[in-house]
């Protein structure tokens, strides 16, 4: 046995018996020897992990990821590490993808629960609650706890929706967003109700807050021309341009009228100011969200310069094209490599390298097996295999003299 391999049966020793320090020292010394290897970094961050060094954790996980795409555990850790520094947006999307390729995790569904919790989001949380509760093992009676509270919770939330709604009636907004911060606490927000809360916080000057609670209305009711606007007010007093310009870009969109008035003018204003660089400025955005691995945030940026953007480059749109590769494969990373073997087994193909093509096909199908692509990848690699057999059985020329 090779000493990279008892150094690393040493530090599974040391993890196992709590020694995380040895651990971290010994999974490092594996690295040094051998820094190709995903299963010791993903050992060091776990070991990191436990003693709470959680840059150095993700660092450890997000390098098994560039090693193996498809670790699945690398995806999970990483949750972790963003839930435990507060970064739940972060945590969210490591958490998802890990779901992707393991969706009966319950302590999965669990923990993505709580970070949507954590943002607010109940409704998604609610939605995690309930998958958690569908595949835990044996309910504990915490569980069954929690199971009763999402059944009743929308009743006990009616009062303090009420409550709310008559302190906006009454012009006392402080008492409105208390009540409606008790409602949160409860419950999901009632889908109509999360407009009312945006604007007594717009109102209390709460601007980022109300942002948010915006945003989740128009989930529920994407084409509320005045949601948009005020979104789109408020993203203009947060100095975020292009998020004012994509809600005021879908209020015009929706509403022909408003393009004669006020929204129109704000939209052409701040188009003026910031047309000419946006795209350096999305792009910037973008690229700080994902070297801190917050990806949803990137795509969503990205979406919305694309919908606001009037005229795009072919040098802008080759950009925008490499980061939506990106994140393409954070996002999927199954996806991902799968288009890449299919586009490089289509391309082998054209060209007559059918060995190289039937070996790329092989690698769609380990990933992809029951794909729409599958059956016709199957197809074709019958026509290969039937090429090479009559190419290999084809007798061999006479010499000449």
């Amino acid at each position: 046995m090779s000493a990279p391999d008892d150094i690393f049966k040493q530090g599974v020793k040391a993890y196992q018996s709590g020694d995380y320090q040895s651990a971290a020292q010994l999974f490092q010394t594996v690295i040094d020897e051998e820094p190709q290897s995903p299963e010791a970094w993903l050992n060091l961050g776990n070991a990191h992990f436990k003693l709470q060094t959680f840059a150095k954790a993700k660092t450890c996980f997000l390098k098994v990821l560039d090693l193996d795409p498809l670790e699945e555990k690398a995806y999970l850790n990483l949750g972790n590490v963003f839930y435990a520094m507060g970064l739940y947006r972060q945590a969210v999307y490591h958490w998802e993808v890990y779901l992707t390729m393991r969706p009966r995790h319950s302590d999965a569904w669990l923990n993505l629960a709580l970070a949507y919790e954590a943002q607010d989001k109940m409704h998604d949380a609610v939605a995690a609650y309930v998958k958690y509760l569908r595949y835990v093992d044996k309910k504990s009676a915490k569980d069954l706890h929690l199971e009763r509270h999402i059944q009743e919770a929308p009743e006990l939330a009616d009062p303090h929706v009420a409550h709310a709604e008559k302190m906006m009636g009454q012009g006392n907004l402080k008492a409105a967003q208390a009540a409606f911060q008790q409602v949160t606490s409860i419950a999901p927000m009632p889908p109509k109700f999360c407009k009312h809360y945006a604007s007594v916080l717009y109102q209390l000057q709460a601007y980022t807050e109300a942002a948010h609670w915006y945003e989740e209305a128009l989930r529920f009711q994407a084409k509320d021309v005045g949601a948009l606007i005020n979104l789109g007010v408020i993203y203009d007093k947060l100095s975020d341009p292009l998020q004012s310009l994509w809600a005021f870009s879908q209020a015009l969109g929706l509403d022909p009228a408003a393009g004669k008035g006020k929204v129109k003018q704000r939209y052409d204003a701040i188009f003026s100011q910031v047309g000419p660089g946006l795209w350096d400025t999305v792009r910037a955005r973008c690229q700080a969200c994902m070297a801190e691995q917050d990806y949803g945030q990137a795509e969503l940026l990205l979406e919305r310069y694309m919908s606001v953007e009037r005229r795009i480059t072919e040098g802008v749109q080759a950009e925008v094209e490499i980061l939506r590769s990106q994140l393409k494969t954070r996002k999927d990373p199954k996806r991902h490599l799968a288009d890449q073997a299919y586009a490089a087994a289509e391309v082998c193909y054209e060209q007559g390298q059918y060995e190289k093509a039937l070996a790329w096909y092989d690698r769609f199908m380990a990933l992809m097996p029951t794909d729409e692509k599958a059956y016709d990848v199957r197809k074709r690699i019958r026509q290969i295999n039937q090429v090479l057999s009559a190419v290999n059985q084809a007798p061999l020329e006479a010499e000449s003299a």
